[in-house]
């Protein structure tokens, strides 16, 4: 479930299992929790921006230029705006790694 937090989109799913192999856990359900849980990703990208804004403030944020002449399609704005959040995703992604990975080692453990 933690795997979700990262940004690696196809690398999620072999690296699960992977993980459940070196620490001995069930190699099907780590990859199909994976999966599962790849629906809540809009959640989690919220969830890692709004962490890497609380830890790192606005370290990843870069001036926005005014663009003279051109508009872009709200695809490309949305991508334009991913790179602007840059490192402040990535801070708050890795964090959210670690506390949901242990969170829910604690709680599976129990």
């Amino acid at each position: 479930m933690a795997l979700n937090c990262l940004p690696i989109p196809i690398v999620n799913i072999p690296l699960s299992f992977i993980i459940a192999k070196f620490i001995k856990a069930s190699a099907v359900a780590a990859p199909i929790t994976v999966c599962l849980f790849k629906a809540a990703f809009p959640l989690y990208f919220t969830f890692n921006i709004l962490t890497g804004k609380i830890v790192a403030g606005n370290l990843g944020s870069f001036p926005v230029l005014e663009i003279v002449d051109q508009e872009l399609s709200l695809v490309s704005e949305f991508v334009f705006q991913i790179k602007l959040l840059g490192i402040t995703y990535l801070i708050g992604s890795m964090i959210n790694f670690v506390w949901i990975g242990l969170l829910t080692t604690l709680f599976i453990s129990v």
